[in-house]
């Protein structure tokens, strides 16, 4: 081999590896922090801490990933609650069982129930002055 061959080979070599490298490298390092408000979950986390339907999703890209028990990688994205502050996502009949009244004054919606119920914020009456 001449050392226009040599070099041909030693270029598409290194070439490779560099491609094999990146393909390889896990995309966590990409991963895109939260904005502020948001955090990084996955969609059964958001669940779990913000009520079914009570969240939504700052961005699209993944900010994280996860391992189930059984190893799979589950991605994570930023979520943030539908409601206010110190207001919870339930149906008009719940808040009414429950005493509690529009957050805010204002009738905002944060999703639907697993009977396609609209879910609305409600927050727990404040106390009167004394």
């Amino acid at each position: 081999m001449n050392k226009m061959q040599i070099g041909k080979w030693f270029g598409a070599s290194l070439l490779f590896v560099l491609l094999a490298a990146i393909a390889l490298m896990p995309w966590s390092a990409c991963a895109q922090p939260c904005a502020e408000g948001c955090q990084c979950l996955t969609e059964a986390k958001a669940k779990e801490i913000f009520g079914e339907g009570n969240f939504q999703m700052c961005t699209t890209a993944p900010c994280g990933e996860e391992k189930s028990p059984t190893a799979a990688m589950i991605l994570k994205y930023c979520f943030k609650a539908k409601c206010p502050e110190d207001c919870s996502c339930m149906t008009e009949e719940k808040a009414k069982e429950m005493g509690y009244s529009p957050c805010s004054g204002q009738r905002i919606s944060c999703g639907y129930d697993e009977n396609k119920r609209p879910l609305y914020c409600f927050s727990a009456a404040s106390p009167c002055p004394a």
